[in-house]
């Protein structure tokens, strides 16, 4: 979701992680791409192994640390109301 990902008027994948994901590959001289997939199919991607990596906006769970592995937290999203 914007401004953290979304897709432009030219079909391009654009946002803050895909911008942190290209100085990521350009650090590690790394080739990579980038590809739109439902968020319910990230986790299965990594552990089919269709992907390498995953860069999105993902709460980790204990759920979700028993399937893959985390980074340190790069940006921390606390909900809150406003009335």
């Amino acid at each position: 979701y914007p401004p953290f990902e979304s897709i432009d008027a030219n079909n391009q994948i654009v946002g803050f992680d895909v911008d942190l994901a290209q100085a990521l590959c350009k650090e590690i001289d790394a080739t990579c791409t980038f590809s739109n997939q439902a968020f319910d199919s990230l986790i299965p991607s990594l552990k089919f192994r269709r992907v390498e990596a995953v860069m999105a906006g993902m709460d980790i769970t204990p759920e979700r640390e028993k399937q893959v592995l985390f980074t340190t937290p790069y940006y921390d999203n606390s909900a809150l109301f406003v009335g």
